[in-house]
């Protein structure tokens, strides 16, 4: 599930004012974000460390180097299972 960078400021916020206490941080995201899904507890750390290490919310575009004989083929299969 991907969540908005607003979503994961709160997260942020949270694990911190909680002192990297995951559990509090998580009772706390759902008492004032009651309507939103929970997020576990390894996405509260992983917002964390994405932050510390890249300096922004932003998840950085992964390039998928693609053959272009294997892409056709790809292409050419799905064309006749329509």
């Amino acid at each position: 599930m991907g969540y908005s960078e607003e979503d994961k400021l709160n997260m942020l916020r949270l694990y911190h004012k909680n002192k990297g206490n995951v559990y509090k941080a998580r009772m706390d995201y759902r008492i004032l974000y009651p309507d939103k899904a929970l997020p576990s507890k390894n996405t509260f750390r992983n917002v964390d460390k994405h932050i510390a290490n890249n300096l922004s919310l932003r998840r950085k575009k992964r390039v998928v180097a693609v053959n272009e004989e294997e892409e056709l083929d790809i292409l050419l299969h799905y064309e006749g299972n329509n």
